[in-house]
């Protein structure tokens, strides 16, 4: 699918603000409605805005402790459907190639539940599991997509490590907005408030309360990168001192068009970045930025190139 500068431009404001009207939509894009509506409708039908998520403070619904996991199967075609329970939330699932080809990010309710989930993977995958490694994120931020322009890019970071939970008592209401929110993200306010009763207005207010509240904390589109010719990888990166990189890995991250998010954590390798380009050339030139950024400490470097991701599941009205 070949973009031009306006799809370009549209693509990089819809992938965080999607849920905004159309007349505002133009306004900051300078766009016409006509002009909105017929590209996003392209971009639907060709599948590349595969699906519309909501992201949930999900510590507020009990789930504190977030992990990823990479397996190493030895039948990696091998395709499982993972399942949410109800003290593990399966958030994302990637193919990969390298020393693991599958990578998993859950999030559970106690360390207790970790445990127990890795047992059942290996139920899953009928113990075809040969080995597998854990990493805890501490910080997690993840980004606009700044691929196309970081010029004209909205700051949209969203860090997870500044969310904490509240005492905020949601209602019957709220909890059905957020059900509605979970799996039909893209769903007009005039929608949502036939499915639950109430007038629009009623709807507007209270989904803005909980943003507010930092229950809903952003929206994003989940894009069919292939459609596009665009490719993600992941950099594994182990460094001795981890504290004296902090301030200048988010920087750089913010700053570098090529980052869709980075974490730092507990495990063989503390720090990730997950990257997405066009071309090798492109991947080389950020995998040679992120080493020279740490090269004075750094210990190693592992690649992982990501075939397929799927959906990610953000919320289910169970959990609540």
């Amino acid at each position: 699918m070949n973009l031009d500068k306006i799809d370009k431009k549209l693509i990089t404001y819809l992938f965080h603000n999607f849920r905004e009207t159309t007349s505002n939509i133009s306004k900051k894009t300078k766009l016409s409605r006509d002009q909105i509506n017929y590209r996003l409708n392209k971009y639907e039908k060709s599948g590349l805005f595969s699906k519309y998520c909501t992201l949930f403070n999900l510590p507020y619904f009990g789930f504190t402790n977030q992990y990823v996991i990479r397996l190493n199967i030895c039948d990696s075609k091998q395709d499982i459907k993972i399942p949410n329970s109800e003290n593990v939330l399966v958030f994302t699932k990637l193919k990969t190639f390298g020393d693991w080809n599958c990578i998993i990010t859950i999030f559970t309710k106690s360390k207790k539940d970790l445990y127990r989930y890795i047992d059942e993977l290996y139920t899953l995958f009928n113990n075809k599991i040969v080995d597998y490694s854990i990493y805890e994120p501490i910080e997690y931020s993840n980004y606009p997509f700044k691929v196309f322009d970081i010029n004209t890019c909205e700051d949209n970071t969203i860090s997870y490590h500044d969310i904490l939970k509240n005492n905020y008592k949601m209602d019957s209401y709220d909890k059905q907005i957020c059900d509605i929110l979970a799996n039909n993200a893209d769903l007009k306010l005039v929608d949502i408030a036939q499915k639950i009763n109430k007038n629009p207005d009623f709807v507007k207010y209270r989904i803005k309360n909980l943003e507010q509240r930092n229950i809903v904390l952003s929206y994003l589109i989940f894009l069919n990168l292939s459609k596009i010719d665009c490719h993600l990888s992941q950099v594994l990166v182990k460094t001795g001192n981890l504290h004296n990189y902090k301030d200048k890995i988010k920087e750089f991250a913010r700053n570098n068009k090529n980052i869709h998010a980075h974490s730092c954590g507990i495990g063989e390798y503390n720090i990730i970045f997950q990257i997405v380009y066009y071309d090798y050339k492109e991947y080389i030139k950020v995998t040679k930025e992120i080493k020279d950024l740490l090269k004075e400490d750094i210990k190693e470097t592992k690649i992982l190139n990501i075939i397929n991701e799927e959906e990610p599941s953000t919320f289910s009205l169970k959990f609540i």
